[in-house]
């Protein structure tokens, strides 16, 4: 539901410049482009990422809020991902802000390769039983701003949801806990 408070001329004259950094998120978000996929997916060049190991991951994820306060991945899924060309394209458009054709029906050829777990209260999060390999590790860390400071715009009741998609590359070796920190500098 759209809050109608968020159509109120601010204080003290400040609406161009709330107008101006509604322009230009609308202007980004118009920008997305829908690409293809030029990288097709090999259920053959995945199937070593399937296999059992005595390798572990065991991390967590948060982001650091401008106002200093932490904010955890809870409750959020984390997918482990392998370090293969399909899945480095992924990353690659995602983080240009872009987004595939026929998304969905990528997601489901692909699967498979993918492994899911939940972050726990604390952020923490784990995968066990892996193969040595590389990987990608990825969670959302949503949250919601009860303040919001566009240059001192006072909008103190209005809420403001905002996320950000971590991802950091890992390295698994069997019988070792690796331990990756998603945060800030992961923010894609």
């Amino acid at each position: 539901m759209i809050s109608l408070s968020l159509f109120r001329a601010p204080a003290s004259g400040r609406a161009p410049r709330f107008l101006a950094l509604v322009a230009v998120a609308l202007f980004g978000a118009a920008c997305a482009q829908r690409v293809p996929k030029a990288v097709a997916y090999s259920p053959a060049d995945h199937l070593a990422f399937r296999a059992g190991g005595t390798a572990t991951i065991a991390g967590e994820g948060f982001l650091r809020r401008p106002n200093g306060r932490l904010v955890r991945c809870a409750g959020s899924e984390v997918f482990l991902v392998p370090d293969t060309p399909y899945f480095r394209e992924w990353i690659s458009v995602f983080r240009a802000g872009n987004r595939f054709e026929d998304a969905a029906a990528l997601v489901d050829a692909h699967k498979e390769a993918v492994r899911v777990t939940q972050c726990d209260m604390a952020g923490g999060f784990r995968f066990g039983q892996l193969p040595e390999a590389r990987w990608f590790v990825a969670t959302r860390v949503t949250y919601q701003l009860d303040r919001v400071d566009f240059s001192k715009i006072d909008l103190a009741h209005d809420y403001w949801r905002d996320d950000a998609m971590l991802v950091a590359p890992v390295e698994t070796r069997s019988g070792a806990v690796v331990r990756p920190v998603l945060s800030n500098p992961n923010r894609m």
